[in-house]
């Protein structure tokens, strides 16, 4: 086992130590002025609906009170009819209220329904692209008929903010100013940025200055790295990974881990797949020398079948070959840990045509009915390759 840990180790080392390849960078803009560049593969996840990025640069809006509005380009005409203006629209209108030159105030017509809230009180509104932004109260009408409607209140609403290494953070947006006063900043700092992945899929934009502290976290510069990483040596905290887990003698979770793994990344041409399939096979060849026997044990449990009491075990083929059926020998113990069917006999179930790796669960009806309530002695005595060969367990 240790000279195992020592391999994983070793090609953990050397994938670290790999530099990453970047495309070509495609700047993108949000509607609060950030900008950030992606590789242009990235653009379409980016600019889906919902995640707040756009490939033109927002554009300012104007209402005949004095107001401002700032939206994706191509909304423009529909905000066009229904009463806002472009900039050049407003110079040439004299209509329009604007603001007097030595006065940086605007005044608004006040409502004419007494019920209104007060003017100084404001709301969250989201659009249909996932913008947030805080309104006047007043002005809620107003946007619900552009398509605007009521956020689920402040506690549920979060500002994308940033400390001076470019980290960035999800804050609620009504401890903006808090933050602020702490160093965070709602603009990305400027300077050189990568993409970082995580296993599940995530994939975040960082300052260079702080890939390194990012990877301490579990983050990596190419999807497939984060996912071999993830199922070798988990995240550092609560989710280990195969080799800890080979260490502990969990060998089904071990092998579940890196299934999982290679479930992600399988279909691609990464490097990485083949390092999954090497540690796969470390799993199931340390977990068949710890069972001495070509089936992994998994679980047992009881149950009901047509009104008879069964006992249903689950197995893994650990071997490298088919296996078409296989022996075991158990006994069944009452609740008190006495047993109830002394020398089970040999249970025996075939044409199982079990491959590499694959999960089966199989069952026996038996004598003890409500009275079994655990097993002991289990034993795999013999299994039959699909091949003619077999294996028998040593006295």
């Amino acid at each position: 086992m240790k000279k195992t840990v020592k391999v994983l180790l070793c090609l953990s080392a050397s994938f670290l130590m790999s530099t990453a390849v970047f495309a070509e960078k495609i700047e993108l803009y949000a509607l609060d002025g950030r900008s950030l560049f992606v590789d242009e593969g990235q653009v379409e996840i980016y600019t889906a609906e919902g995640m707040g990025w756009y490939i033109d640069k927002p554009v300012t809006m104007y209402a005949q009170d004095g107001r401002t509005i700032v939206i994706p380009a191509d909304k423009v005409e529909a905000y066009k009819n229904v009463g806002w203006f472009l900039k050049e629209e407003l110079d040439g209108n004299d209509s329009i209220a604007q603001p007097d030159s030595t006065d940086s105030s605007v005044t608004v017509t006040p409502d004419t329904d007494t019920s209104s809230p007060a003017k100084d009180e404001t709301i969250f509104v989201k659009y249909t692209d996932g913008t947030v932004v805080k309104v006047p109260t007043e002005h809620l009408k107003m946007y619900e008929a552009l398509g605007w409607v009521k956020a689920d209140g402040s506690s549920s609403t979060t500002v994308t903010m940033y400390n001076s290494d470019g980290v960035a953070k999800e804050v609620p947006a009504d401890e903006v100013e808090k933050y602020k006063l702490a160093g965070w900043v709602t603009t990305a700092p400027a300077g050189e940025y990568v993409t970082l992945y995580y296993h599940d899929g995530t994939t975040k934009e960082v300052l260079k200055s702080s890939v390194e502290s990012y990877k301490a976290q579990g983050w990596y510069s190419a999807y497939d790295e984060a996912v071999y990483a993830y199922a070798a040596f988990g995240d550092g905290g609560e989710n280990p990974g195969a080799v800890a887990l080979l260490e502990n003698k969990k060998y089904e979770l071990a092998f579940n881990t890196v299934q999982d793994a290679v479930d992600k990344i399988e279909n691609t041409e990464s490097e990485y797949v083949s390092m999954l399939y090497y540690l796969r096979s470390t799993v199931t060849d340390t977990w068949r020398e710890a069972a001495n026997s070509p089936l992994g044990f998994i679980n047992y449990w009881f149950n009901e079948k047509d009104g008879k009491r069964i006992i249903v075990f689950e197995y893994r083929n650990i071997s490298n070959s088919r296996i078409q059926s296989f022996r075991i020998n158990f006994d069944i113990c009452d609740k008190d840990g006495n047993v109830i069917e002394t020398n089970s006999g040999s249970y025996f179930v075939n044409n199982l045509q079990m491959t590499p790796c694959e999960k089966k669960r199989v069952a026996w009806i038996i004598k003890s009915g409500e009275e079994a309530a655990s097993i002991k002695n289990l034993k795999v005595n013999e299994v039959v390759f699909s091949d003619g060969t077999s294996w028998r367990a040593s006295n």
